[in-house]
């Protein structure tokens, strides 16, 4: 095999020069939601090859590729930011790449297309568009919380005011202000129909994420608790907002950071419980992994076996000890289940335990720790304002049977009158219509966020805050 004038990274075969230039996409699944990734790849001047990375699924775009290196068939590409890269098998065609994905000690296979044309974005028919029916404003504030400075969008409508409002709170891990997800901008789809029915928001990017700053490597549900209670504030000082009626909106986490928000405050009205948790950390922990499991297809009695592998673990990563402490004990106690599995499942457990001390650390975070103890009933039958508890009967991450149970003994030892606890049936933890409640699913689903319940909360807001909506969004009185 000859090669372009000493170009190691272009070589020649039978039918000419392989051309890595254009558009290469492939789905990985290293989780319970696969993810699309797409890569851009050119000509770098050097005669090698150069590009970038987009993950839009995350609406992560633009991501430098470190290094592209192609030998004979053989290509490598490498993410130093995130100690990642990508190794596989150029077809004879030159059209795919079969090979793997590897991060944090982990492998998961990955199989590269070239595209025809641009990669199409996937359809997502409820996602809002301007010209908008009510004014839209960005804006920054502080959390209560020193040194952490926000920012997000306000939406108002049209019309005499001043308006009832909502603050969105988004779930666990780091999200933007619209809580974006393959795609889907459940946030926006919320704030805008609110918006249309008289009712004003603020939405805002987490610590670290987008144009909020702060570091939320450290931070708990109590320090997030805190920056709800800011953008309450901050929406309360809006000229346009009745400030004796602004409510907080919480989806998943959010739900259990809402109601921490509104024991530390007399500034809340009412709060909105979106597949918020009733149950403590750990349980609802080891019930979304039998479910997910269950749903999977697995078997009884493998199920039966990760659950107990499960429960262990959580009980080290909430116990006493150092974050090194615990992620060495509970290495061991995966270690030891290992032993009691067959030769197959051991192979298996072999090569996924090489990433496992990575996930063990998330699992001994201040973060994690701090869910896993946190048990939300007596918070909830300590609140005094009205409560609207949603779930999806199809929710596989937080059970809707179980955690709506408790949500509801709770509000009903607090005694608070007008709240109400509700499973949609045929929801899924997104409040998607599904088929299965997988995550796997979540990006195949054109659907953002169901009707029906978009309908449940601007019923609840209106009947906890006085209000109703007129023909030309503008608030008036019961």
């Amino acid at each position: 095999m000859t090669t372009q004038a000493g170009n190691p990274q272009r070589p020649a075969d039978s039918g000419g020069v392989l051309d890595l230039s254009g558009d290469w996409q492939g789905s990985l699944s290293a989780g319970a939601v696969p993810l699309r990734l797409v890569f851009h790849l050119r000509p770098a001047p050097d005669g090698g090859w150069k590009g970038t990375m987009d993950s839009p699924d995350q609406n992560a775009r633009g991501i430098p590729i470190g290094a592209v290196a192609l030998r004979g068939h053989a290509l490598e590409l490498a993410f130093p930011a995130f100690a990642a890269g990508f190794e596989g098998t150029v077809a004879d065609d030159g059209k795919s790449v079969a090979g793997n994905w590897k991060q944090a000690g982990s492998t998961f296979p990955l199989t590269l297309v070239k595209s025809a044309g641009p990669v199409a974005e996937p359809r997502r028919p409820q996602r809002p568009r301007p010209p908008y029916p009510y004014v839209v404003r960005e804006l920054k504030f502080p959390s209560v919380q020193p040194g952490v400075v926000l920012a997000g969008t306000v939406c108002v409508p049209r019309g005499k005011g001043p308006f009832p409002a909502v603050v969105m709170v988004t779930g666990s891990g780091p999200q933007d202000r619209d809580e974006f997800l393959l795609g889907h901008r459940p946030f926006h789809v919320i704030a805008d129909h609110l918006a249309r029915h008289g009712i004003a928001s603020l939405r805002y990017d987490d610590r670290g994420v987008g144009a909020s700053g702060g570091d939320p490597t450290l931070a708990t549900s109590d320090d997030f608790a805190l920056d709800a209670e800011g953008a309450v504030r901050a929406l309360r000082a809006l000229p346009d907002i009745r400030k004796d009626r602004v409510g907080i909106l919480g989806h998943s986490e959010g739900g259990l950071i809402g109601p921490l928000a509104a024991r530390r405050t007399k500034d809340i009205a009412f709060l909105v419980l979106l597949a918020g948790p009733g149950l403590p950390g750990k349980d609802v922990m080891v019930s979304q992994m039998a479910a997910l499991l269950k749903a999977a297809g697995n078997n009884d009695a493998d199920v039966a076996k990760s659950v107990v592998l499960q429960r262990t673990l959580v009980d080290i990563a909430a116990g006493p000890g150092s974050v090194d402490d615990r992620v060495r004990r509970m290495g061991e106690a995966a270690d030891r289940f290992a032993e009691g599995l067959n030769e197959t499942e051991r192979v298996a457990f072999a090569n996924a335990r090489k990433g496992l001390d990575a996930q063990l650390r998330t699992l001994a975070s201040p973060w994690f720790r701090r869910f896993l103890n946190h048990d939300p009933r007596p918070v909830l039958a300590g609140l005094r304002v009205p409560v609207l508890a949603l779930h999806g009967s199809l929710d596989l991450q937080v059970d809707a049977n179980s955690n709506a149970a408790a949500i509801r003994e709770a509000l009903r030892k607090g005694r608070i009158r007008g709240s109400r606890v509700e499973i949609l049936p045929g929801l899924n933890h997104l409040f998607q219509t599904c088929r299965t409640g997988l995550p796997a699913e979540y990006g195949t689903i054109e659907e953002t966020f169901a009707p029906v319940a978009l309908a449940r909360i601007v019923a609840f807001v209106r009947e906890a805050t006085g209000t109703k909506k007129t023909v030309n969004g503008a608030r008036s009185k019961h």
